[in-house]
């Protein structure tokens, strides 16, 4: 199951020109939709951290609640995502054989929250994805307990294809790559005429277009980071908390970006361990 290319994180305010403000928001959904078994597991044993994958069709495997591919390949060949943890699950936490509930799924997403913050450290405004997943019903059955956490980075194109671009061999490696050229990592996207005019929706506008940030876009992430409370913030913290930061970061731009949006976790989204604020650049 995919959580951050889904992108669980919500609009709560609109665009903002500097030094005006209106508000809007649009929910994602998405959480329950059942695993396909349109592909055979092959898999037995538990993963390996480090293991790499190669899935050429992401837009079904975002879906799965567990492992239906092939099974690992040669990290020095071609594959799209590296699993950077595998997290025990917790003693008193019950796992469905079937289709997980929500309240699994949350759990399971949070497990691979703290792993996948220490990738992102190295470039916050990344275009990084996370998926995770559950042991199969005949691992869970068998006694296996745990979720398999797997880094990747969205490719450059339209978000509706869910691509994954190459990656390096090692997780280390993913990291020192985006530490050495973060303008190439970056997230960009265009939103093409007659979709929203800000990145909440756009996200998930299956007409939205990741592009390089070292041209012309649209939208930019400037800035992403972890929030330090002990609650979802509500609509009026949000803004409190992302105001001045995106604001300041606008102005930095001398007049090439004129608007500023943030993005910040509903209560929903706390749930499942998201902490991650954003500013976007217009």
């Amino acid at each position: 199951m995919t959580s951050p290319f889904r992108n669980l994180l919500v609009m709560t305010s609109a665009v903002l020109v500097l030094g005006a403000c209106s508000a809007g928001g649009t929910p994602t959904g998405d959480l329950t939709a059942d695993a396909t078994t349109a592909q055979r597991q092959t898999m037995s044993g538990r993963p390996s951290v480090g293991d790499c994958w190669q899935e050429d069709d992401y837009a079904t495997a975002r879906m799965w609640d567990y492992w239906h591919g092939a099974d690992p390949v040669d990290c020095q060949g071609s594959h799209n995502t590296v699993t950077m943890a595998v997290v025990d699950l917790p003693a008193d936490m019950q796992l469905a054989t079937g289709t997980p509930t929500d309240d699994e799924r949350r759990e399971l997403n949070g497990l691979c929250v703290p792993p996948n913050q220490v990738v992102m450290a190295a470039d916050p405004q990344a275009r990084l994805g996370m998926s995770y997943y559950q042991p199969s019903p005949e691992q869970v059955a068998s006694g296996q307990r745990w979720v398999r956490c797997d880094i990747a980075l969205r490719a450059l194109g339209p978000m509706s294809e869910h691509k994954y671009e190459t990656l390096p061999p090692t997780v280390d490696a993913l990291m020192a790559a985006l530490t050495a050229d973060p303008v190439r990592y970056a997230l960009c996207i265009n939103t093409p005429a007659g979709t929203a005019a800000w990145p909440g929706p756009s996200l998930h506008d299956a007409t939205a277009v990741i592009v390089s940030c070292d041209g012309p876009s649209q939208w930019e992430l400037a800035k992403a980071w972890e929030l330090d409370l002990d609650h979802a913030p509500t609509q009026d913290e949000g803004m409190a908390i992302a105001t001045p930061v995106c604001l300041a970061l606008g102005k930095e731009t001398n007049g090439a970006r004129t608007q500023w949006s943030t993005v910040f976790p509903t209560a929903d989204d706390w749930s499942y361990g998201h902490r991650t604020m954003q500013c976007w650049l217009s």
